[in-house]
C-alpha cells in the first residue's frame, strides 16, 4: 500500500498537477501523489484557519474550501503561505 499525499489543485491547474504527476482520486475527489517531489510541495492539501465572519471572502481571494472529512478549510502550501504573509 502506498501512502497518497493529497494535494490541493485549482480547476485551471489540474493539467500542471498531472505532468507533475499528481493523480485523480474518484472516491474522494482530490489529486494526489504517491511521492511528494519538491514541485508538488507547494500544491500540498493544508488546513488553514480563517475568521468566519472572512470566509466568503477568503474563498473567492484565495480559493479556499471545506473540506467535511477534517471539518476545517483547506488550501495549498503556496496559498497558506500568502494568507499567513497577510496576517
Amino acid at each position: 500500500y502506498k501512502m497518497k499525499h493529497f494535494l490541493y489543485c485549482k480547476f485551471e491547474d489540474r493539467e500542471v498537477i498531472k505532468m507533475l504527476g499528481g493523480k485523480w482520486d474518484v472516491d474522494e475527489k482530490r489529486w494526489y501523489c504517491e511521492s511528494m517531489t519538491e514541485k508538488l510541495k507547494e500544491y500540498r492539501e493544508v488546513n488553514v484557519t480563517v475568521p468566519y465572519d472572512s470566509k466568503d471572502e477568503y474563498k473567492s481571494k484565495y480559493s479556499i474550501r471545506w473540506s467535511p472529512s477534517t471539518k476545517s478549510w483547506v488550501t495549498s502550501q503556496k496559498i497558506a503561505d500568502l494568507i499567513e504573509m497577510e496576517n
